[in-house]
């Protein structure tokens, strides 16, 4: 029968335009083999009775025939039968299969599906909507989906008891003095690290020109002096600046109390030495190297707010 189609097939695509129609059957033949085999058995089933029409060969019109009867065969069907709140059986209620809806009433009879898994929703007016997920095997027929449908639960108003003003966060503080009173300080002590650093540049130039290899330790000493006051400098800058941004970032209510805070910079045999606390914990901060510069310190206690 195979060989005798792929005649037909030939025949009738070499027939040209007068063979429209019977293309048309060829080709509901061949889509309805393709949809039966990959499970969309309500697409073969219809693909099949187009070609099983008077109108096609013969032959295909047998095949499709004999085709579209066993398809219908393998199609699973269900019947839903669903009770309202109060335990009576309903009829009104609009009926989903995967998002799709197949009906705004039940009627009782069967409805086809194709073999598979597959999610129902059922909906009726007033009540809550139920959802059951369902795998149907090819050939199970009437399947019964029983569905209780429960009174839809009303919004949980809000609790009259409840104090907005005992959760909410108070007025956050006033930005404090010691803020600008540390920005100052940090654009100062930049002001002076630029004033140094361009000063041990210059007296570095002078000496490389006048005494270079062979500098005495007293002529080389200015230039590492002011070489170590510019980076002190500029370590106070920074650390001034980051303590000022702290402040202003976590200042808490009004209520806020204070505690004690210190900044203390000091020369080391590597260079400085920079250090910031609050309390009695502290932490290091920007480690400095460059230069010696012996017996230098400066250091100063403020009062923070915790």
């Amino acid at each position: 029968m195979g060989f005798a189609w792929l005649a037909v097939s030939s025949l009738s695509r070499a027939q040209g335009p007068e063979a429209t129609p019977k293309a048309a059957c060829f080709e509901a033949h061949e889509q309805g083999q393709l949809q039966r085999n990959s499970g969309r058995l309500q697409a073969a089933r219809a693909s099949f009775l187009q070609c099983s029409n008077e109108s096609c060969p013969s032959l295909v019109s047998k095949d499709c025939l004999e085709f579209a009867e066993k398809v219908s065969e393998a199609q699973p069907t269900v019947i839903v039968a669903a009770k309202d709140p109060q335990g009576h059986d309903t009829a009104d209620v609009r009926f989903f299969v995967d998002g799709v809806r197949i009906s705004d009433r039940l009627t009782g009879a069967p409805v086809t599906l194709d073999p598979g898994e597959h999610l129902l929703r059922f909906e009726l007016q007033g009540s809550t909507p139920v959802e059951e997920r369902v795998i149907l095997r090819e050939g199970e027929r009437d399947r019964s989906v029983p569905v209780t449908f429960a009174t839809r639960s009303p919004a949980v108003p809000a609790s009259p008891h409840f104090d907005a003003s005992a959760h909410a966060v108070g007025p956050r503080a006033p930005t404090s003095t010691w803020v600008y009173a540390l920005a100052g300080t940090s654009v100062a002590a930049l002001g002076v690290f630029s004033y140094f650093a361009i000063a041990g540049k210059s007296l570095e130039k002078d000496r490389a020109a006048s005494c270079s290899p062979r500098c005495s330790p007293a002529e080389i000493s200015p230039i590492k002096r002011d070489y170590a006051i510019a980076d002190v400098a500029l370590g106070i800058s920074v650390v001034a600046a980051a303590t000022a941004g702290w402040l202003f970032l976590s200042r808490g209510s009004t209520t806020s109390s204070q505690s004690t805070g210190w900044i203390d910079v000091r020369s080391t045999t590597g260079g400085a030495r920079l250090e910031v606390g609050a309390s009695s914990k502290s932490e290091r901060l920007l480690p400095y190297s460059p230069t010696t510069c012996t017996g230098f310190r400066l250091s100063t206690r403020l009062l923070l707010p915790s």
